[in-house]
Protein backbone atom coordinates (compact mmCIF):
# COMPACT_ATOMS: atom_id res chain seq x y z
CA UNK A 1 0.00 0.00 0.00
CA UNK A 2 3.03 2.28 1.01
CA UNK A 3 4.74 1.64 -2.73
CA UNK A 4 0.78 2.67 -4.43
CA UNK A 5 0.34 5.57 -2.09
CA UNK A 6 3.91 6.68 -3.62
CA UNK A 7 3.33 6.23 -7.35
CA UNK A 8 0.34 8.09 -6.76
CA UNK A 9 2.47 11.27 -5.08
CA UNK A 10 5.22 10.97 -7.54
CA UNK A 11 2.52 11.16 -10.40
CA UNK A 12 1.15 14.25 -9.22
CA UNK A 13 4.62 15.49 -8.46
CA UNK A 14 5.20 14.73 -12.22
CA UNK A 15 2.17 16.84 -13.21
CA UNK A 16 2.84 19.67 -11.09
CA UNK A 17 6.18 19.62 -12.66
CA UNK A 18 4.88 20.02 -15.93
CA UNK A 19 2.84 22.86 -15.32
CA UNK A 20 6.00 24.27 -13.85
CA UNK A 21 7.75 23.69 -16.63
CA UNK A 22 5.48 25.50 -19.40
CA UNK A 23 4.84 28.11 -16.71
CA UNK A 24 8.85 28.82 -17.30
CA UNK A 25 8.58 28.12 -21.25
CA UNK A 26 5.98 30.83 -21.71
CA UNK A 27 8.56 33.11 -19.32
CA UNK A 28 11.14 32.47 -21.39
CA UNK A 29 9.47 32.58 -24.59
CA UNK A 30 6.62 35.15 -23.99
CA UNK A 31 3.24 35.79 -25.10
CA UNK A 32 0.83 38.16 -26.56
CA UNK A 33 -0.92 40.32 -24.28
CA UNK A 34 -3.77 41.92 -25.31
CA UNK A 35 -4.30 45.59 -25.24
CA UNK A 36 -7.49 45.48 -23.30
CA UNK A 37 -6.66 44.45 -19.82
CA UNK A 38 -9.63 46.40 -18.48
CA UNK A 39 -10.62 46.73 -14.52
CA UNK A 40 -13.27 44.25 -13.44
CA UNK A 41 -16.55 45.97 -14.61
CA UNK A 42 -18.75 46.91 -11.47
CA UNK A 43 -22.13 45.44 -11.49
CA UNK A 44 -25.47 44.43 -9.41
CA UNK A 45 -27.08 42.73 -12.56
CA UNK A 46 -28.17 39.30 -11.55
CA UNK A 47 -28.02 38.36 -15.09
CA UNK A 48 -25.25 36.16 -16.04
CA UNK A 49 -24.41 34.28 -19.84
CA UNK A 50 -23.21 30.44 -19.12
CA UNK A 51 -20.98 29.10 -21.32
CA UNK A 52 -19.84 25.53 -22.06
CA UNK A 53 -17.10 23.97 -23.90
CA UNK A 54 -15.89 20.95 -24.43
CA UNK A 55 -15.41 18.12 -26.75
CA UNK A 56 -13.03 20.29 -28.62
CA UNK A 57 -10.52 17.14 -29.29
CA UNK A 58 -7.47 19.37 -30.31
CA UNK A 59 -5.06 17.75 -32.08
CA UNK A 60 -7.58 15.36 -34.40
CA UNK A 61 -7.82 15.61 -37.99
CA UNK A 62 -10.89 14.75 -40.22
CA UNK A 63 -10.14 14.71 -43.93
CA UNK A 64 -13.59 14.90 -45.78
CA UNK A 65 -16.00 12.76 -43.34
CA UNK A 66 -19.04 13.94 -45.85
CA UNK A 67 -17.93 16.73 -46.06
CA UNK A 68 -16.66 17.41 -43.12
CA UNK A 69 -13.28 18.49 -41.96
CA UNK A 70 -11.17 19.57 -39.17
CA UNK A 71 -8.03 20.69 -37.93
CA UNK A 72 -6.00 22.88 -35.96
CA UNK A 73 -6.91 25.65 -38.59
CA UNK A 74 -10.70 24.88 -38.52
CA UNK A 75 -11.06 24.84 -35.03
CA UNK A 76 -9.51 28.64 -34.27
CA UNK A 77 -12.32 29.35 -37.20
CA UNK A 78 -14.96 27.67 -35.20
CA UNK A 79 -13.94 29.34 -31.91
CA UNK A 80 -13.75 32.95 -33.86
CA UNK A 81 -17.22 32.11 -34.91
CA UNK A 82 -18.43 31.61 -31.19
CA UNK A 83 -16.99 34.18 -29.93
CA UNK A 84 -18.50 36.58 -32.33
CA UNK A 85 -22.06 34.68 -31.13
CA UNK A 86 -21.45 35.30 -27.62
CA UNK A 87 -21.17 39.01 -28.11
CA UNK A 88 -24.22 38.99 -29.86
CA UNK A 89 -25.42 37.45 -26.97
CA UNK A 90 -23.99 40.27 -24.72
CA UNK A 91 -24.87 43.22 -26.27
CA UNK A 92 -28.29 41.70 -27.02
CA UNK A 93 -29.27 40.83 -23.16
CA UNK A 94 -26.49 43.83 -22.07
CA UNK A 95 -24.64 41.13 -20.70
CA UNK A 96 -21.65 42.20 -17.64
CA UNK A 97 -20.82 38.99 -16.45
CA UNK A 98 -20.20 35.44 -18.45
CA UNK A 99 -19.22 32.01 -16.85
CA UNK A 100 -17.05 29.60 -18.53
CA UNK A 101 -17.08 25.94 -18.18
CA UNK A 102 -14.99 23.69 -19.56
CA UNK A 103 -16.80 19.80 -19.68
CA UNK A 104 -13.69 18.13 -20.78
CA UNK A 105 -12.50 16.48 -23.66
CA UNK A 106 -10.53 19.63 -24.69
CA UNK A 107 -7.40 17.42 -26.55
CA UNK A 108 -7.55 14.67 -28.28
CA UNK A 109 -4.64 12.55 -27.08
CA UNK A 110 -2.55 10.04 -28.37
CA UNK A 111 -2.35 6.96 -25.94
CA UNK A 112 -6.60 5.58 -25.48
CA UNK A 113 -6.34 3.48 -28.61
CA UNK A 114 -3.61 1.78 -30.23
CA UNK A 115 -4.63 3.31 -33.97
CA UNK A 116 -5.29 6.99 -32.38
CA UNK A 117 -2.04 8.24 -33.68
CA UNK A 118 -2.97 8.16 -37.29
CA UNK A 119 -5.90 10.56 -36.88
CA UNK A 120 -4.05 13.42 -34.95
CA UNK A 121 -2.08 16.35 -36.16
CA UNK A 122 0.18 16.36 -32.73
CA UNK A 123 1.61 14.66 -30.31
CA UNK A 124 -0.09 15.07 -26.84
CA UNK A 125 2.45 17.53 -25.42
CA UNK A 126 1.57 20.18 -28.39
CA UNK A 127 -2.09 19.51 -28.06
CA UNK A 128 -1.89 20.46 -24.23
CA UNK A 129 -0.46 23.19 -25.45
CA UNK A 130 -2.47 24.46 -28.13
CA UNK A 131 -5.68 24.26 -25.64
CA UNK A 132 -3.84 26.31 -23.71
CA UNK A 133 -3.74 29.27 -26.23
CA UNK A 134 -6.68 28.78 -27.31
CA UNK A 135 -8.82 28.23 -24.27
CA UNK A 136 -6.86 31.79 -23.06
CA UNK A 137 -7.76 33.48 -26.84
CA UNK A 138 -11.29 32.74 -25.66
CA UNK A 139 -11.44 34.21 -22.12
CA UNK A 140 -9.44 37.13 -23.13
CA UNK A 141 -11.63 37.89 -25.97
CA UNK A 142 -15.13 37.65 -24.26
CA UNK A 143 -13.24 39.89 -21.18
CA UNK A 144 -13.25 43.00 -23.59
CA UNK A 145 -16.35 43.29 -22.93
CA UNK A 146 -17.67 41.03 -19.69
CA UNK A 147 -16.30 39.93 -16.13
CA UNK A 148 -14.98 36.25 -17.36
CA UNK A 149 -15.12 33.29 -14.37
CA UNK A 150 -13.38 30.33 -16.03
CA UNK A 151 -14.08 26.61 -14.52
CA UNK A 152 -13.50 23.04 -16.15
CA UNK A 153 -12.81 19.33 -15.31
CA UNK A 154 -11.14 16.74 -16.81
CA UNK A 155 -12.97 14.21 -19.82
CA UNK A 156 -11.80 10.65 -21.01
CA UNK A 157 -9.84 11.67 -23.43
CA UNK A 158 -7.76 14.37 -20.81
CA UNK A 159 -6.43 11.80 -19.22
CA UNK A 160 -2.36 11.23 -19.28
CA UNK A 161 -2.10 7.35 -19.06
CA UNK A 162 -3.32 5.88 -21.58
CA UNK A 163 -4.46 2.63 -19.81
CA UNK A 164 -7.64 3.42 -18.41
CA UNK A 165 -7.65 0.47 -16.20
CA UNK A 166 -4.36 1.82 -14.50
CA UNK A 167 -5.22 5.51 -14.64
CA UNK A 168 -5.01 7.87 -11.29
CA UNK A 169 -7.84 10.22 -10.43
CA UNK A 170 -6.14 13.89 -11.40
CA UNK A 171 -3.82 12.26 -13.82
CA UNK A 172 -5.03 14.11 -16.56
CA UNK A 173 -4.06 17.45 -18.94
CA UNK A 174 -6.28 19.53 -16.65
CA UNK A 175 -3.38 19.34 -14.15
CA UNK A 176 -1.55 21.23 -16.49
CA UNK A 177 -3.89 23.72 -18.29
CA UNK A 178 -5.51 25.25 -15.33
CA UNK A 179 -2.25 26.37 -13.32
CA UNK A 180 -1.36 28.07 -17.02
CA UNK A 181 -3.94 29.32 -17.52
CA UNK A 182 -3.67 31.07 -14.05
CA UNK A 183 -0.22 31.93 -15.03
CA UNK A 184 -1.56 33.79 -18.38
CA UNK A 185 -4.24 35.71 -16.68
CA UNK A 186 -2.07 36.69 -13.68
CA UNK A 187 0.91 37.89 -16.20
CA UNK A 188 -1.56 39.74 -18.39
CA UNK A 189 -3.07 42.00 -15.39
CA UNK A 190 -6.27 41.09 -17.02
CA UNK A 191 -8.20 41.79 -13.70
CA UNK A 192 -11.40 40.65 -15.65
CA UNK A 193 -10.48 37.32 -15.97
CA UNK A 194 -10.78 34.63 -12.60
CA UNK A 195 -9.90 31.06 -12.72
CA UNK A 196 -11.40 28.82 -10.82
CA UNK A 197 -8.62 26.41 -8.61
CA UNK A 198 -9.99 23.13 -8.67
CA UNK A 199 -8.56 19.88 -7.36
CA UNK A 200 -7.33 17.61 -10.04
CA UNK A 201 -9.34 14.70 -9.34
CA UNK A 202 -12.66 16.59 -9.32
CA UNK A 203 -14.68 15.21 -11.70
CA UNK A 204 -17.83 17.78 -11.51
CA UNK A 205 -18.73 21.45 -10.78
CA UNK A 206 -21.97 21.74 -8.28
CA UNK A 207 -22.39 25.84 -8.78
CA UNK A 208 -25.46 28.11 -8.52
CA UNK A 209 -25.91 30.92 -10.72
CA UNK A 210 -28.33 33.82 -10.00
CA UNK A 211 -30.35 30.89 -8.03
CA UNK A 212 -30.17 28.77 -10.74
CA UNK A 213 -28.16 25.57 -9.41
CA UNK A 214 -26.30 23.37 -11.80
CA UNK A 215 -24.49 20.03 -11.69
CA UNK A 216 -21.51 19.68 -14.61
CA UNK A 217 -20.40 16.65 -15.17
CA UNK A 218 -17.61 15.07 -18.21
CA UNK A 219 -20.42 12.55 -18.84
CA UNK A 220 -18.49 9.40 -19.29
CA UNK A 221 -18.86 7.80 -15.83
CA UNK A 222 -22.42 9.16 -15.49
CA UNK A 223 -25.95 7.65 -16.00
CA UNK A 224 -27.17 7.22 -19.94
CA UNK A 225 -30.56 6.12 -18.85
CA UNK A 226 -32.11 9.81 -19.85
CA UNK A 227 -35.47 8.97 -18.60
CA UNK A 228 -34.35 8.85 -14.83
CA UNK A 229 -30.45 10.43 -15.32
CA UNK A 230 -31.55 13.54 -13.02
CA UNK A 231 -33.63 11.86 -10.49
CA UNK A 232 -30.60 9.46 -10.05
CA UNK A 233 -28.16 12.47 -9.68
CA UNK A 234 -30.02 13.79 -6.82
CA UNK A 235 -31.11 11.17 -5.33
CA UNK A 236 -27.23 10.59 -5.17
CA UNK A 237 -25.84 13.78 -4.15
CA UNK A 238 -28.91 14.54 -1.48
CA UNK A 239 -29.34 17.50 -3.63
CA UNK A 240 -31.70 19.41 -5.74
CA UNK A 241 -30.36 20.97 -8.62
CA UNK A 242 -32.04 22.52 -11.57
CA UNK A 243 -30.00 21.87 -14.41
CA UNK A 244 -27.72 19.28 -15.15
CA UNK A 245 -24.89 19.78 -17.91
CA UNK A 246 -22.44 17.09 -19.71
CA UNK A 247 -20.58 16.64 -22.65
CA UNK A 248 -18.66 13.40 -24.49
CA UNK A 249 -21.86 12.50 -26.37
CA UNK A 250 -20.88 15.09 -28.92
CA UNK A 251 -24.37 15.68 -29.99
CA UNK A 252 -26.44 19.07 -28.33
CA UNK A 253 -29.53 17.43 -26.83
CA UNK A 254 -31.64 19.34 -24.64
CA UNK A 255 -34.60 17.73 -22.30
CA UNK A 256 -36.84 18.98 -20.12
CA UNK A 257 -38.02 18.12 -16.67
CA UNK A 258 -40.27 18.54 -13.92
CA UNK A 259 -40.62 21.45 -11.85
CA UNK A 260 -38.44 23.46 -14.75
CA UNK A 261 -35.77 21.28 -14.83
CA UNK A 262 -33.24 20.72 -17.59
CA UNK A 263 -31.08 18.14 -19.07
CA UNK A 264 -28.03 19.54 -20.91
CA UNK A 265 -25.93 17.49 -23.84
CA UNK A 266 -23.08 19.81 -24.88
CA UNK A 267 -22.02 19.64 -28.80
CA UNK A 268 -18.61 19.11 -29.95
CA UNK A 269 -16.17 21.28 -31.96
CA UNK A 270 -15.12 18.84 -34.80
CA UNK A 271 -18.55 17.40 -35.70
CA UNK A 272 -18.98 14.14 -36.72
CA UNK A 273 -16.64 11.37 -38.01
CA UNK A 274 -16.33 8.10 -39.69
CA UNK A 275 -17.17 6.16 -36.08
CA UNK A 276 -19.88 8.83 -35.09
CA UNK A 277 -21.61 8.05 -38.63
CA UNK A 278 -21.45 4.29 -38.02
CA UNK A 279 -23.79 5.22 -35.64
CA UNK A 280 -26.30 7.48 -37.27
CA UNK A 281 -24.64 10.15 -35.75
CA UNK A 282 -23.82 13.26 -37.89
CA UNK A 283 -24.04 16.14 -35.75
CA UNK A 284 -22.53 19.75 -36.81
CA UNK A 285 -20.12 21.55 -34.56
CA UNK A 286 -21.56 23.66 -31.74
CA UNK A 287 -21.29 24.49 -28.17
CA UNK A 288 -24.01 25.77 -25.37
CA UNK A 289 -25.24 29.20 -24.32
CA UNK A 290 -27.43 30.08 -21.77
CA UNK A 291 -28.90 33.04 -20.25
CA UNK A 292 -29.68 32.94 -16.35
CA UNK A 293 -31.38 35.49 -14.53
CA UNK A 294 -33.02 36.12 -11.06
CA UNK A 295 -33.53 31.87 -10.68
CA UNK A 296 -34.85 30.92 -14.22
CA UNK A 297 -33.20 29.81 -17.55
CA UNK A 298 -34.20 32.92 -20.11
CA UNK A 299 -32.59 31.26 -22.71
CA UNK A 300 -30.83 28.36 -24.07
CA UNK A 301 -28.73 28.35 -27.27
CA UNK A 302 -27.20 25.88 -29.99
CA UNK A 303 -24.77 28.14 -30.88
CA UNK A 304 -23.57 26.06 -34.43
CA UNK A 305 -19.92 26.28 -35.43
CA UNK A 306 -20.23 24.10 -38.67
CA UNK A 307 -19.81 26.00 -42.27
Amino acid sequence: KNVDIRKVKNDFVRAISVAEDVIEAFKRDGFEIPEYNYEPIVSSDNKTLVVFIGDWHIGYRIINCKGNYYNWEIANERINKLIDECYKLIRLYNIENVKVFNVGDQLEGTYMRQTQNQYCEFLQGEQIEKCIKLTYRFLTALSKECNVTYDGIAGNHDRVNGDKTANYDGDNANSTMTPVLAFLVEESKNKRIHIVERNYSDTEINTEINGVKFKIVHGHEHSKDDKNKIKNEISMDNEFFDVYVEGHFHNFRCLSENHGRYIITNGCLQGFNDYSTRFGCATCASQTAMIVENGKVELIKDIQLSD
